[in-house]
């Protein structure tokens, strides 16, 4: 070997330095298995192949020694550099789409539901926000495959819907999407409950969940598996009356320009465990399931009759 250092970088951050580019040349490989400096820094292989890298641990420096070896090791990395989440990240094909929502929108009151084209057939599916964020992320690879088209449909309590339709997927700077939902107004509803049974329980509540009919014509499916919306949930006093809010869906310009706009549903749960005490059929209603469909207005009061679950 031959002897003495002949260049230096003093402390930490010159060891920073050396150690990342090293690992940036080799796409972060290095972790894996020694590497050769050949694969390290292709382009300057003829003056790296002279070196190696040497921590000195007596005087802190980072010291480079003239040497005939080609390989270096650096595994040493993993406890004396940062954490993989500390580098720079440099995008790939794989980045997800971001939907970002403007700070005044609360991301927790929100739904984004997407559909995915790809090799793969096609994927429904629901994005969730992660914590303290305030945006979606909707995968763009799925199954080992790129996804090739998608669409989603984002709805924010007390806002119209929000669609979004890519016929091919942007380049990796352009997958931030600003999305800006418009205020959506509300609609009084009063109900009164008839045959209810007693139950245990000291307080009851009426959930309303609406189902978004038109969800299965906008992804241009026959049957999209459609879920339900928790839109409102009203305490039924003493005489089985209620009075809630409802979206007023019938105003919204996404699901007026759809032939259904959807229904809400009537339930009363058991508020500790979830679980169906009642079945509320609104009277009057044609709907065979029983539910009151979307409108321009409601009954002063609607008569329901409870059904037990079955």
């Amino acid at each position: 070997m031959a002897s003495s250092a002949s260049v230096g970088f003093r402390g930490r951050e010159g060891m920073r330095w050396i150690i990342y580019e090293a690992f940036r040349r080799c796409q972060y490989e290095c972790f894996r298995s020694s590497i050769e400096l050949d694969r390290a820094w292709p382009y300057t292989a003829a003056a790296a192949r002279l070196f190696f890298i040497e921590v000195g641990r007596v005087t802190g420096q980072v010291v480079i020694r003239r040497a005939v070896k080609r390989t270096i090791l650096l595994t040493f990395a993993v406890a004396m550099f940062a954490s993989p989440e500390s580098w720079p990240r440099h995008p790939s094909g794989d980045d997800p789409i971001r939907v970002v929502l403007p700070p005044g929108v609360e991301i927790r009151s929100c739904k984004l539901e997407y559909f995915l084209v790809g090799v793969f057939g096609g994927y429904g599916g629901f994005a969730r926000p992660k914590r303290d964020a305030s945006e979606f992320e909707i995968e763009t690879v799925h199954e080992g495959h790129a996804v090739e088209k998608l669409k989603a449909i984002l709805y924010c309590s007390g806002y119209q819907i929000e669609t979004m339709v890519l016929d091919s997927l942007p380049d990796v700077d352009g997958r931030n999407v600003q999305l800006h939902p418009k205020p959506l107004g509300a609609v009084s509803f009063h109900g009164v409950v008839r045959g209810l049974i007693s139950q245990n329980v000291q307080v009851l509540h009426v959930d309303v969940d609406y189902t978004p009919t038109w969800i299965c014509e906008f992804f241009r499916l026959p049957d999209c598996g459609l879920g339900s919306w928790r839109v409102a949930s009203a305490e039924l006093d003493s005489g089985g009356r209620f009075a809630t809010t409802l979206p007023d869906f019938a105003r919204d310009a996404v699901i007026r320009s759809f032939r259904n706009p959807g229904e809400f549903a009537f339930r009363i749960h058991d508020q500790k465990t979830g679980n169906p005490l009642f079945e509320l059929k609104p009277a009057g209603r044609d709907s065979l399931l029983g539910r009151v469909a979307v409108g321009d207005g409601y009954p002063d009061e609607q008569l329901i009759d409870s059904v037990s679950p079955k």
